[in-house]
């Protein structure tokens, strides 16, 4: 991994942003506080984090950030401005990506932006059917996509994730339920993680 961005609707300008102001295109959504909202005009910005070494804040995680993984710590190459992880034989266990701070908290104005994530893998065999990201935050746990798609060993990939509740969903005893407007926005007015999958198949040799 060696870039994400994070494109979001802001009055405030931060990094990047078009000239145009983005209209709202949707009904009002305000949380069942009031029926009585209205249209803003907003402006797309991007957050760009760049990994500059080990400590840019991104760890590996299992589908529980808490968890405690031991030794098994990604390390940066300042050759390609890498973050990889080698993986030890015989290793299976699905790992992602735990994203740094800047992705966490109230991100409501990225709603209906996109979550761009560049990373590779060197790997051999059938691919792993399990969620692509998982984001969690007050009580909810949000899964997007179930993997499983083509992909090229050692080639890097762009993945784009809306950032809208559409491709999402809640995992009901096991069995995947389109996620609702209202729980997206409620996960997304306070993001506790944000998880990216590391593992591609099940017998991977790295994770870049």
């Amino acid at each position: 991994m060696r870039l994400l961005l994070l494109t979001c609707a802001h009055l405030t300008l931060l990094l990047l942003h078009t000239s145009h102001p983005v209209q709202a295109q949707e009904d009002c959504f305000c949380s069942g506080v009031t029926s009585n909202c209205s249209d803003a005009s907003l402006y797309w910005s991007t957050l760009r984090v760049p990994l500059r070494g080990e400590d840019s804040g991104f760890f590996l995680s299992d589908r529980d950030p808490r968890t405690w993984l031991g030794r098994n710590r990604p390390v940066f190459n300042w050759d390609t401005y890498e973050l990889s992880y080698q993986y030890k034989p015989g290793d299976s266990a699905v790992y992602y990506w735990a994203l740094p701070k800047e992705f966490l908290g109230s991100k409501l104005t990225a709603y209906g932006g996109n979550l761009t994530v560049f990373q590779r893998a060197v790997f051999s065999g059938e691919p792993v059917e399990d969620s692509e990201v998982i984001m969690t935050g007050n009580g909810l746990n949000l899964h997007y996509g179930l993997g499983g798609g083509p992909r090229t060993s050692g080639q890097e990939e762009k993945n784009k994730i809306m950032l809208k509740e559409d491709g999402w969903f809640v995992l009901n005893s096991g069995v995947p339920v389109p996620a609702t407007k209202e729980e997206f926005i409620k996960v997304l007015s306070n993001i506790e993680s944000l998880l990216v999958r590391t593992t591609i198949s099940r017998k991977m040799d790295e994770a870049m």
